[in-house]
């Protein structure tokens, strides 16, 4: 079952993030490996978070955009001058991504990780603002931070 099931909110087309995530995955370009933690099975909401970053790596934009609200307001810390979509646009050709952790409390969660491009490693940590706590929340504010190296 996907996880955005799951939770109660929007379909996804991603299957299998109630366990571990190891190795490459078909569902994603280039068969693009993923790494999540084993630990995020316990919170639903640590569960989307790590998904939604994967699927931002992987430019799964739809299945981003469905857990975003209307106005939501997204900065990117380390490429700035990006509205949402050009937040949505990043990152491009990525081989690999590494969720190391997930965490939230209350209407506000966070992930972080890395990624890999043919050129470059990106740290990244999302701070998520959800609308309330209910498992159906829409994301209204996300600060971005990127580290290239």
């Amino acid at each position: 079952m996907p996880i955005l099931s799951q939770v109660g909110g929007p379909p996804s087309r991603v299957s299998g993030f109630d366990r571990p995530v190891t190795g490459a995955d078909a569902e994603y370009p280039g068969a693009m490996r993923i790494t999540v933690p084993d630990d995020c099975g316990n919170s639903p909401r640590n569960l989307l978070v790590s998904q939604l970053s994967v699927d931002w790596a992987a430019g799964n934009l739809d299945d981003v955009r469905a857990w975003l609200a209307d106005d939501v307001r997204w900065e990117v810390l380390g490429d700035p001058g990006r509205d949402v979509e050009g937040a949505l646009s990043l990152p491009r050709d990525v081989q690999e991504v590494e969720v190391y952790t997930a965490i939230n409390h209350g209407k506000a969660a966070s992930c972080n990780g890395c990624l890999v491009t043919p050129t470059e490693q990106i740290d990244f940590c999302h701070v998520f603002r959800f609308s309330g706590v209910a498992k159906t929340a829409r994301i209204v504010h996300i600060r971005t931070y990127l580290v290239r190296s």
